[in-house]
């Protein structure tokens, strides 16, 4: 359902100014207790809540909300609100202002007799007591879903003052550490608020509400502890996936999340315009964002971290590879470019990062791009499409380490203009190029596709289609090396036809594949197989970590207001970070490189090892 053009606010607010009750609510997706708008004291007046204008998904989310408790008063819905021959009054509350309806005496078009107008001051002391029964009951609701879900681990809620009540769900914080379950503290600011959010879109809302700056992580209220933040999302994972934790045991977030995974499937849908719109939403949003924690290796992709494990796989697949790759620090053209050649139009350094010097987590990027470049066997002249080039590291490493000429295919405008200055800087422009392409028009053939963590743009309808187009562009004896994120076999059915915090505000159209339905799809439109498999999901949370460790020092140095990011946006970029690396960290989420190719590749794979 599309929102009402005006965002009244959400009736009577609690003393916290958290959560708007309403009658008087005309967008579908704010506040009235169970609508899950809330927000509505984020201004000052609390006219109106930071979600009362979300378009589309996050409008009809919550829709559902509103319609259940103007029901519940005899408000007709049906024709929007105000109803026909209402007039709209403000009722002061504790000094916040708020629009109530109020209807004349006559029978109105929809059919309703409407409520007779109370004075003033009487309908405020009822939204008063409306409000804080509903913060209650929802209040009573989250604690009862949270006591009977949660029995791994700890978590606790802190009212901060003056309410300071606390309430831990789960085992006892002690016994959770001893027996090394993950224990966690969260401090609620606008606890009604935050249970109006999670009574409303259970996973999501819980999202928002930290958006919002409603819950921090940890059991000081003036800070926030993003490591806490992760503990909780630890816990509420064990649980989950022991079985025990279920959004759909809230009834109202049972409604909502069918609702945004319907606006998910229907309204981001990754057709040729639809791919555009979705690539545009995330990459697009500043190459001076990315920066701030990309650093110079540009690597928007799970690196590779020197364990015993990988450093081993990593001498593994080099030793066997036509070519060997560089070392990561030095040996590459981007190493002796000057601040002056490392610059683009605008003024940014080209390199990243601000000027930082390489660290660990850009030598651990350069070790996963040389296991790639091994991985597809490239060689001089050899010609490469990579689908989803990002800002250019790969084939600015490949084409400098072995010749290759790379095609670089991207739909982000911010991405190919900063990926050719750099292509340019590193003098291999000779070699590379990139293009603004999307995969289903490519032309040409190639000897080597390279795809790393592309497919998760893709969309589930769509995945036939990316392996018909990785298919046609490949030569008979070509090679394809692709990094994907997946998600478990047995979560599947569930992940892919609902909605999450990721797919509402981070990645729309996004969907990440379980490995089965991956090959499922790559059997059904190609000649392709897979010749081999490596995961390594654990690497992926030492990976976000170390992103959100540079991201939040670009905060603490105003980089990110400077690029024209407010804290809300802060916040949400954390609790991305923070999210995924909790996914990754439980394995509930994990990373493939995968290598295929046809049948009968002796002359690229070779034969049998000669006995000894």
């Amino acid at each position: 359902m599309a929102p009402h053009p005006d965002a009244c606010a959400g009736g009577a607010y609690t003393s916290d100014g958290g959560v708007g009750v309403g009658v008087g609510v005309g967008v579908g997706g704010v506040g009235v207790g169970v609508g899950g708008g809330v927000g509505g004291a984020n201004e000052g007046d609390g006219g109106r809540g930071s979600d009362a204008g979300d378009p589309g998904a996050s409008a009809g989310d919550y829709d559902a909300g509103v319609r259940l408790l103007a029901s519940a008063v005899g408000v007709d819905m049906r024709s929007g609100w105000p109803p026909a021959g209402a007039d709209l009054i403000r009722a002061k509350q504790r000094g916040l202002s708020t629009d109530i309806a109020s209807p004349k005496p006559a029978v109105s078009p929809t059919g309703l007799i409407p409520l007779p107008s109370p004075p003033a001051g009487l309908a405020s002391r009822a939204l008063t007591l409306l409000s804080s029964t509903v913060a209650s009951a929802l209040q009573a609701s989250v604690h009862s879903f949270l006591d009977s879900s949660l029995s791994i681990g700890s978590l606790t809620l802190a009212h901060a003052p003056p309410d300071a009540a606390v309430f831990t769900f789960g085992q006892p914080p002690g016994v959770a550490t001893a027996v090394g379950a993950p224990v966690a503290t969260l401090t609620l600011l606008h606890p009604a608020s935050f249970y109006a959010r999670i009574a409303a879109a259970a996973d999501i809302g819980f999202a928002e509400a930290y958006m919002a700056a409603e819950v921090v992580g940890g059991d000081t209220p003036g800070e926030d502890d993003p490591d806490a933040l992760l503990a909780a999302l630890r816990v509420l994972i064990a649980n989950r996936d022991e079985g025990s934790l279920s959004p759909g045991r809230l009834v109202l977030s049972r409604l909502t999340s069918r609702v945004a995974g319907l606006v998910h499937l229907v309204g981001h849908r990754n057709s040729l315009a639809g791919s555009a719109r979705n690539v545009a939403a995330h990459y697009d949003l500043s190459n001076a964002l990315f920066a701030t924690f990309l650093g110079p290796s540009w690597t928007y992709s799970c690196a590779l971290w020197a364990d015993a494990s990988s450093s081993a796989a990593v001498a593994a697949v080099t030793a066997s590879a036509a070519v060997v790759a560089p070392t990561p620090a030095g040996a590459s053209p981007r190493a002796a470019m000057t601040a002056a050649a490392a610059r683009d139009a605008t003024g940014q350094t080209v390199g990243g990062g601000g000027g930082a010097s390489p660290d660990a987590l850009d030598e651990a990027q350069w070790r996963k791009l040389d296991v790639v470049i091994a991985k597809a066997r490239l060689y001089p002249g050899c010609r490469v499409l990579e689908i989803g080039c990002g800002w250019g590291e790969f084939a600015i490493r490949a084409a400098s380490a072995t010749g290759a000429r790379v095609t670089g295919i991207t739909l982000s405008v911010e991405q190919l203009e900063l990926a050719t200055a750099r292509a340019a800087a590193a003098g291999v422009s000779h070699l590379v190029r990139f293009e603004l392409c999307d995969y289903r028009s490519v032309s040409g053939t190639f000897d080597r596709v390279v795809s790393i963590e592309m497919v998760e743009a893709v969309g589930a309808a769509y995945l036939p289609a990316y392996f018909a187009a990785v298919d046609r562009a490949l030569v008979p004896d070509g090679l394809a090396v692709l990094q994907v994120i997946t998600v478990p076999e047995a979560r599947w059915a569930t992940y892919s036809t609902t909605s999450d915090f990721i797919t509402k505000h981070i990645f729309p159209g996004g969907c990440c594949p379980s490995l089965a339905v991956l090959v499922a799809a790559m059997t059904s439109a190609s000649s392709l197989s897979v010749e081999s498999v490596e995961t390594f999901g654990p690497h992926y949370a030492t990976t976000l970590a170390a992103w959100r460790a540079r991201f939040s020092a670009a905060v603490r140095r105003g980089e990110v207001a400077a690029a024209g990011f407010d804290d809300t946006f802060v916040r949400k970029w954390l609790y991305y970070l923070v999210y995924c690396e909790a996914g990754f960290a439980t394995r509930t989420l994990n990373v493939a490189q995968l290598v295929v190719g046809r049948a009968g590749n002796v002359g690229v794979l070779g034969g049998p090892p000669p006995r000894e």
